[in-house]
């Protein structure tokens, strides 16, 4: 068995949410195993629990958490009835635990980012204890092993508490060790947890929100599995958000660098970290639909690029902050920039986009993805403002057009570009790597302005060699 290659399946909230999706699951595994592939399962928390541990978090420290506790307890009561599984037997312990900490919190309460991640990873804890239970009911020998045993985190000396704890990130090389840990695993399936590892004290971290996509490539990584798929709400990635666009149409398949600019500018079906392990390793992609695992999905892939539609998608990011600094003595002001970047690196802040002019910097700054706050902005201004004039622009988002070699198509977007006449444009922003073009505007202007230019670069020309069919002839 130990010689067998491994495949990792990734099942994210929606996809581990009542006994279909576990029959699926199920049924997914087995069709590998008929391959002579070894299946590593890796799991989210149920669908909004993450939530509601955040929520359990603030209730205890503002009193009257019992209730949020109870509807957790519930959450996963009620999953473990569906599937059979006697709670008392298999979670018990974590959910004992889980209280402690909780009334400890209440006791105190001071929230650590130690006691925060700890608390966020019982998510994933109990569904995996569940998930692994159900499996070996089904005559599915299955190992549970904790993913804080076998994924470890880098600590980079200018990362602040809260992102070693809630953003870590692991490397992702060939890993001997858990190769031996993994194929000294007598039984055929392992089931597993996203979202967590652990950092150099054993302590819990968190692969900040997303993060169940990423453990799961840090596993194919580490293992050098034959492929890793992730199995999700939806059918595949689509050319936009498919809830916001319905005329968006479902991409057959990508390359790494295509599928990470789709995940980076505000695609929602992969999150961005989970792109680069499996392209350093080229180790193939699957993104498919748990609901039906029959229906194709997208492939991503080193050939997955097709330079007859290299316009590939149109994305929005929501919520995004920009941070605009003026002041007439950057120009030619040697060091001025590298002046207020040493400011964003001792905040911990990441910079999304830039735009520059001679007296002028607008920056976008994405907090969702490290875990950011406003405190942390706040603090940030204030820095920033002891030599020059710094601004924070609220309720922005950014449109970006996402393709292979832009620039060749520039003249296409050009024509494009005059729905926008009339509207504000705070940065304009072509990527170095020739991978996406994006515009941050007024987040009221957002939505019509994607569905514009929507309808205006994919719509009016599409490529079925790339594209399937779109959201609204399958589903609506």
């Amino acid at each position: 068995m130990s010689s067998q290659p491994w495949v990792v399946l990734k099942f994210g909230g929606n996809s581990v949410a009542d006994l279909q999706c576990w029959q699926t699951i199920a049924a997914i595994t087995q069709q590998h195993l008929d391959k002579q592939l070894r299946p590593l399962i890796v799991c989210s928390a149920l669908g909004g629990i993450t939530n509601k541990l955040e929520n359990l978090i603030d209730a205890a420290i503002n009193g009257g958490h019992d209730k949020i506790l109870q509807d957790i307890i519930a959450a996963y009561g009620k999953l473990a009835g569906e599937l059979s599984i006697d709670p008392q037997i298999y979670i018990k312990k974590e959910i004992n635990e889980l209280s402690q900490i909780i009334v400890m919190l209440a006791q105190s309460r001071v929230l650590t980012p130690f006691i925060h991640a700890k608390v966020l990873s019982f998510g994933e804890i109990l569904l995996t204890k569940l998930g692994a239970a159900y499996l070996q009911a089904k005559h599915f020998p299955t190992t549970w092993t904790d993913a804080r045993t076998h994924l470890k985190s880098i600590e980079f000396t200018h990362s602040h508490a809260q992102s070693k704890y809630l953003a870590a990130v692991c490397d992702y090389q060939k890993d001997e060790t858990v190769i031996k840990q993994f194929n000294a695993m007598t039984t055929p399936v392992v089931l597993t947890q996203g979202f967590i590892a652990s950092n150099a004290r054993n302590e819990t971290v968190l692969l900040g929100r997303g993060g169940s996509d990423t453990a799961a490539a840090y596993f194919a990584a580490k293992l050098m599995a034959q492929r890793c798929e992730i199995w999700t709400d939806v059918p595949g990635v689509y050319s936009a958000n498919p809830h916001e666009i319905p005329a968006a149409r479902l991409i057959k398949s990508l390359d790494y660098d295509e599928a990470q600019e789709i995940a980076s500018m505000g695609g929602k079906v992969l999150h961005p970290y989970c792109i680069p392990p499996l392209k350093a390793n080229a180790i193939p992609m699957y993104v498919g639909y748990t609901r039906l695992p029959q229906r194709p999905g997208t492939e991503i892939h080193s050939a997955g690029r097709h330079e007859d539609a290299p316009i590939k998608s149109i994305l929005t990011k929501h919520q995004v902050t920009l941070i605009q600094i003026e002041t007439v003595q950057m120009w030619h002001q040697v060091g001025f920039l590298a002046d207020i970047f040493s400011y964003f690196k001792k905040h911990g802040v990441s910079v999304d986009l830039i735009s520059t002019s001679e007296t002028t910097v607008t920056i976008s700054l994405d907090l969702k993805v490290k875990g950011q706050d406003q405190n942390i902005i706040t603090a940030l201004l204030a820095d920033l403002n002891t030599f020059c004039k710094a601004t924070e622009i609220g309720s922005a988002a950014v449109i970006s057009i996402v393709g292979h070699n832009i620039r060749s198509v520039l003249y296409k977007i050009g024509a494009a570009l005059k729905i926008f006449e009339g509207q504000k444009i705070y940065l304009v922003s072509q990527a170095a790597n020739n991978l996406n073009f994006s515009l941050a505007v007024d987040e009221s202007q957002a939505k019509e302005l994607a569905l514009k230019l929507h309808a205006l670069l994919i719509e009016e020309n599409v490529n079925k060699k790339v594209f399937d069919k779109s959201w609204q002839e399958e589903f609506l």
